[in-house]
């Protein structure tokens, strides 16, 4: 989470990593899902454009699909939203959070040699203050307030990939939003090493 003192594709992607586990007896193969469908929740068609236009510059410079924008709610397991009076509620401009969901799948029979399965799969919600975005998404908007724009979106998806605040000031995932263009190549090294892929 940030403080406020200076703080598409629709394809689809799945990472699953399997071994098999025993617990209490019962051998588990573990499967996990880390395939972020997100729906935006702007209520703007103008703001979802410049929202789309962040996950599709996520997706290049991170290299792969990491990020999806999905158009029905239903389909979606990641959530976006604009939130008026974030700020000023909170203290935040953004805030964003990683969920984890386990679901165990047992074989029918207690005396089966199949094992279990246990699918563990991940998705995030992400928060920002309506006016901090707005103003920095005009067409007007000065280049820096553009850079501060994409950090901030980055940082609060970097919580939603389960990243943790770092005490270096040029990181993305530094608590607060400062002046001038932040680190990516750390910041993106850490993503893909999540994603499990280099």
């Amino acid at each position: 989470m940030l403080n406020t003192n200076r703080s598409f594709y629709p394809l689809f992607f799945s990472l699953s990593i399997l071994f098999t586990l025993s617990a209490c007896g019962t051998k588990y193969v573990e499967e996990e899902v880390k395939d972020y469908r997100i729906s935006l929740e702007t209520r703007d068609p103008t703001m979802d454009a410049v929202f789309a236009g962040f996950v599709e510059r996520y997706n290049n410079e991170i290299g792969f699909q990491a990020l999806n924008i999905v158009s029905e709610q239903a389909a979606a397991n990641s959530q976006l939203i604009l939130t008026v009076g974030l700020k000023n509620r909170d203290n935040k401009i953004g805030w964003g959070q990683w969920i984890k969901t386990i679901e165990e799948e047992r074989p029918s029979n207690a005396f089966d040699t199949d094992k279990a399965i246990r699918k563990i799969s991940y998705s995030m919600r992400v928060e920002f203050d309506d006016t901090y975005m707005r103003e920095r998404a005009r067409i007007d908007a000065s280049e820096e307030q553009k850079i501060e724009n994409f950090r901030l979106f980055a940082h609060e998806v970097g919580h939603g990939l389960m990243m943790d605040h770092i005490p270096t000031t040029t990181s993305v995932m530094y608590e607060k939003v400062l002046p001038g263009k932040p680190d990516y190549t750390d910041y993106y090294k850490r993503a893909r090493e999540f994603f499990g892929t280099k």
